[in-house]
């Protein structure tokens, strides 16, 4: 027998072992009525918590319908089995700024949190509504799904095979202390979250990769602000084009004097169709800040389409006040705006001299948004007098308004058709007559696509097939195993 928090409880397991279940059907160590499950799942975590000799609270499959937020402490790991669903009461009442599930108040760090459903309930709480007077909950603030506030703790932690739906606001929602961590937030699956997806602040050392955003319905899949040391990757993003909801996929943002952006890596990323820009990257802070504030950005081997336009924004990436940043080895393609575009909808600071390398991307189909009249380049420079673009051998083809806005020298560019495999299809491998990789196999072509061994000359090629020419093909694949073969090589 065990005395917990006043409450009397059998270990069913055995004393040696270090998972404690809880259980909808009697059949755990603590068990759930459906009624305030939080008070089972917090007592659960408190002995994990209290006991050196276990590790792990794990939910059996069943709903589990909390009224309060759910905590998880150090050195814990919180997880579940198919089937576990932790989800909010119907009409929580709850106030602003509390989450379903955060790390303890008074101790957070080298935590896990994997295997299992969270569901925000969101059309079930109608009380906000009426609370805020307002038609939409969406970003007010109202019930994160995963929330961690700098005052917890330094946030080293794994967040992995998780799904996060039907929130009010943010999906994973965490503002760090600035110190280095290690936050890693992996092969989860998001839908119909009413803020971002994930919303990272403030912190240092993040890692996002091979999660699946299936329906961006409120702001944008990914989002991290003031933050340095982050690698974005493997990450598939889209909305629904006919749901009024969901803006962009990627949002970079500095917006304090008081902090740095230093060392991104946005990489071999899935993004469309969304409702505005796949990737925005912005320096919000006026004045004159360093160059060095924001810096050292690297967006390479991504796919971007059919970003939809709305309210005048729309497009591929947009970039305004970072400097040494590389766009290499991309594909923006039937984009509405432009490819590639310096521009900020928000406010901005006068520095100049921001360097943008832009080489070895397929930036093609571009159309004109009506909201905004200098639109529908593959690369306009809109923000010329501060950003210097340094272009290097891409291919930039039949977009509506121009191949290029206000862009000084481009003369390694190339301006032909790409020959796709199949764009209507998304399939952006080139076609060659040496071999295309299908998916599940090697195809030859009757025709081979003008832009294979036609990159930067000093790009790595040594990641593509043989025989490769020797040369950096452009688009996502060049320098991949997936890259089309060479078909004239002497």
């Amino acid at each position: 027998m065990v005395l917990l928090l006043g409450i009397t409880t059998t270990l069913r397991s055995s004393p040696a072992a270090p998972i404690v279940y809880v259980a909808t059907d009697g059949s755990g160590d603590y068990n759930c009525d459906g009624t305030d499950d939080q008070v089972q799942i917090n007592h659960a975590m408190d002995f994990v918590a209290s006991h050196s000799e276990y590790t792990t609270v794990h939910l059996k499959s069943g709903t589990y319908i909390i009224g309060d937020t759910v905590f998880i402490h150090s050195n814990t790991i919180l997880e579940g089995e198919s089937g576990a669903v932790v989800k909010l009461k119907d009409e929580c009442g709850w106030a602003k700024n509390k989450g379903l599930i955060e790390p303890s108040p008074n101790d957070a760090h080298n935590f896990v949190i994997r295997g299992f459903e969270v569901n925000g309930n969101l059309d079930n709480q109608t009380y906000i509504l009426s609370k805020m007077g307002e038609p939409s909950i969406h970003g007010r603030g109202y019930h994160d799904l995963f929330r961690a506030d700098s005052d917890n703790g330094s946030y080293d932690f794994e967040i992995y095979n998780m799904y996060f739906y039907d929130g009010a606001n943010d999906g994973i929602r965490i503002r760090g202390d600035r110190s280095d961590a290690d936050m890693k937030i992996h092969d989860n699956t998001f839908s119909r979250t009413g803020h971002d997806d994930i919303y990272i602040m403030s912190a240092k050392n993040v890692r996002i990769y091979n999660n699946d955003f299936t329906w961006v319905y409120g702001d944008c899949g990914v989002r991290i602000e003031n933050t340095d040391d982050v690698v974005i990757t493997n990450n598939t993003l889209y909305t629904k084009p006919s749901e009024p909801q969901g803006l962009s996929g990627i949002y970079l943002s500095l917006t304090c004097s008081d902090f740095t952006c230093h060392n991104y890596t946005v990489a071999y990323n899935t993004i469309g169709p969304v409702r505005e820009m796949g990737i925005v990257v912005c320096n919000r802070v006026t004045g004159t800040p360093g160059l060095d504030k924001a810096q050292d950005l690297y967006i390479h081997h991504n796919l971007i389409y059919d970003s939809i336009g709305n309210r005048g924004y729309g497009g591929g990436i947009q970039i305004n006040g970072w400097h040494n940043t590389v766009i290499e080895n991309n594909v923006i393609d039937g984009v509405n705006g432009d490819g590639i575009v310096t521009r900020n909808r928000f406010g901005m600071g006068d520095t100049t001299g921001y360097k943008i390398y832009i080489r070895n991307n397929i930036i093609t189909n571009t159309d004109h948004y009506s909201g905004f009249s200098s639109s529908g380049h593959g690369i306009n420079n809109y923000l010329d007098s501060r950003h210097d673009l340094i272009l290097e051998n891409n291919n930039i083809w039949n977009n509506e308004n121009g191949n290029y806005h206000n862009v000084g020298s481009h003369a390694s560019d190339l301006n032909v058709d790409p020959l796709y495999a199949d764009q209507a299809d998304h399939d952006y491998h080139l076609k060659s007559e040496a071999g295309r990789w299908s998916g599940s196999r090697w195809v030859i072509d009757p025709i081979t696509s003008p832009l294979i061994d036609a990159g930067y000359p000093g790009s790595d090629y040594s990641n593509e097939p043989t025989p490769n020419g020797g040369r950096n093909n452009i688009g996502a694949y060049g320098n991949t195993a997936e890259a089309s073969k060479s078909a004239f090589v002497s």
